[in-house]
């Protein structure tokens, strides 16, 4: 019965550092923000959003398109994404801009706040930031994503139309 009980746990360890997806909280494993729609910083803006952490580390992509800058065509913006922290309905994606169209800024670093308040017809809308600049240099980790919890949900902007799932372990999807 004991050697029992010891290769169960032996079996969930491995399982839990080895199998994506199957550990979590702040290391970003099994964590997960997917959505898309309209927010409202000034002019609306339309997202997508997918940002996955497995064993490998947080990658996906976000694009910021319908961006309208100093009068000139809407424009476009491109993220892949390199870190992703969740915390309860709450995630930080952090991202490298890497292709701007129409727009004119400067490609660098960047993190995004995103909170999920359940489904798209609850009376709270899923909220995000907009694209918090960190500079250029060395793509945003995961140690950046989970200090920009003390910042990154200063100003959020409701998501109307549109639904984000934010989902870690302990979090569960809504």
């Amino acid at each position: 019965m004991r050697w029992t009980a010891l290769l169960l746990l032996f079996g969930a360890l491995v399982v839990s550092v080895f199998i994506p997806g199957t550990a979590g909280g702040e290391s970003g494993i099994g964590n997960f923000v997917v959505g898309s729609g309209d927010f409202n910083p000034g002019p609306t803006r339309h997202f997508s959003v997918t940002a996955i952490g497995d064993a490998e580390g947080a990658h996906g992509q976000m694009t910021v398109d319908q961006l309208f800058i100093g009068g000139g065509p809407p424009g476009t913006l491109l993220f892949d994404v390199t870190c992703l922290s969740v915390q309860g309905n709450r995630a930080v994606v952090g991202a490298v801009l890497t292709r701007e169209v129409n727009i004119g800024i400067v490609l660098g670093n960047h993190v995004i706040a995103f909170e999920d308040n359940g489904l798209p017809n609850g009376s709270i809308p899923d909220r995000r930031s907009v694209a918090l600049f960190q500079g250029v240099g060395p793509p945003p980790t995961q140690t950046d994503c989970a200090n920009a919890f003390s910042y990154a949900f200063t100003n959020l902007f409701a998501i109307d139309p549109g639904d984000v799932t934010v989902s870690g372990p302990a979090s569960g999807a809504t």
